[in-house]
């Protein structure tokens, strides 16, 4: 009785044991495929560079004609120019949503050096038309890193002022990491940029500064944000100034107060020290406490007012000179590259039209 129910436990064993191994030689198997069609790839991907050489060896007289051509074409795109370009940067502070209205502006002005528009930009800038034709570019980026995306993280969710509600507690730190917030900033959200100018005038960049800033500034609606936004911090400050009167004058009276009652003023400092001190209002430490915090308040107000007097806030303008760079050597080096690049697409092509004449419609 026990042998006949060893025997369907054995079976049970072995067909176990039998189909682990199948499973094991089939992945074996797959394995082995995968490696065969990867080592195949590589070597049909080094067949086909070895032949793509090779065929750019046959036509390096082409070839090297298409580069001459570039190298050419180069030398007579810059005939007659200056072989020095210079380029200097500013530095500036966006303020009143102006930012957008920036890289509008770029991108205007490079339309007009695009076109060849040296009137209006002569007529932007307060230049001659041949100072403005020598205006090449203008580009703006914003000045980023952590501590100015902490900056605005704090900011926006951490710093609260009087006449904000904004929560500051740990919830937004939960709800909105700070790694998420950063990686959603665009360029639109940074207060601060930098904005790049070149010219083959080297001392033409200090003309250029205020003709972009009133470029920007004029927008009327940036007008309108600066009025209104200028009114409320006057009244925010404002009532914190007169707030911090009464204070003071109420902070006298107790000071007077507590000159006129000395004795009370010694039972006040023994209760004080005494075990239930933290029980104990003093209302001369929290008047004086809410002193401190409105000129906190004030002063916090008044750099912020500082920092956003104008739509443009230029913190560092461009240099008198600019910095030289060799433009000649490097628009040779690309039109010598597109020449080479164009010479390996005709060769390209007519291999493929000759292989196409070769092949019979009827081997298809």
């Amino acid at each position: 009785m026990e042998s006949s129910q060893k025997e369907p436990a054995q079976a049970s064993r072995q067909d176990h044991d039998i189909d682990l191994g199948f499973v094991l030689y089939r992945t074996g198997q797959a394995f082995k495929q995968l490696i065969f069609f990867l080592v195949r790839c590589l070597r049909d991907f080094l067949r086909v560079i070895i032949y793509f050489l090779l065929l750019l060896k046959r036509n390096i007289i082409w070839l090297g004609l298409g580069a001459v051509a570039g190298l050419g074409y180069g030398i007579y795109r810059n005939a007659g120019g200056s072989k020095y370009q210079y380029s200097s940067s500013s530095i500036v502070k966006m303020n009143f949503g102006s930012t957008p209205s920036l890289y509008n502006s770029i991108e205007y002005l490079n339309s007009l050096i695009d076109q060849g528009n040296q009137n209006e930009l002569a007529k932007i800038f307060g230049i001659t038309n041949e100072e403005a034709s020598t205006i090449t570019d203008f580009n703006a980026s914003p000045v980023k890193n952590d501590i100015v995306a902490a900056d605005l993280y704090t900011e926006q969710f951490f710093r609260r002022r009087s006449s904000e509600y904004t929560r500051t507690d740990t919830f937004w730190g939960k709800v909105i990491p700070f790694n998420d917030f950063k990686s959603e900033l665009t360029k639109f959200d940074y207060p601060m940029h930098t904005i790049i100018a070149i010219s083959s005038n080297a001392h033409l960049f200090p003309k250029l500064q205020q003709g972009i800033v009133n470029l920007i500034s004029e927008k009327e609606s940036l007008q309108q944000n600066k009025v209104l936004y200028r009114k409320s911090l006057d009244d925010q400050e404002q009532l914190l100034e007169h707030s911090l009167q009464s204070l003071d004058t109420l902070n006298d009276a107790y000071i007077k107060k507590l000159l006129q009652h000395n004795a009370e003023k010694e039972n006040s400092v023994n209760n004080i020290i005494s075990p239930d001190r933290l029980a104990v209002r003093v209302p001369e430490l929290e008047l004086y406490d809410k002193i401190i915090f409105m000129k906190d308040e004030l002063a916090a107000l008044r750099t912020k007012s500082m920092m956003n007097r104008e739509i443009v806030q230029v913190y560092a303008p461009f240099n008198a000179t600019g910095e030289r760079k060799n433009v000649l050597v490097v628009d040779l080096a690309k039109t010598t590259a597109y020449g080479l690049a164009i010479a390996i697409i005709v060769v390209l092509l007519v291999v493929v039209f000759i292989s196409l004449g070769k092949i019979r419609p009827d081997s298809l």
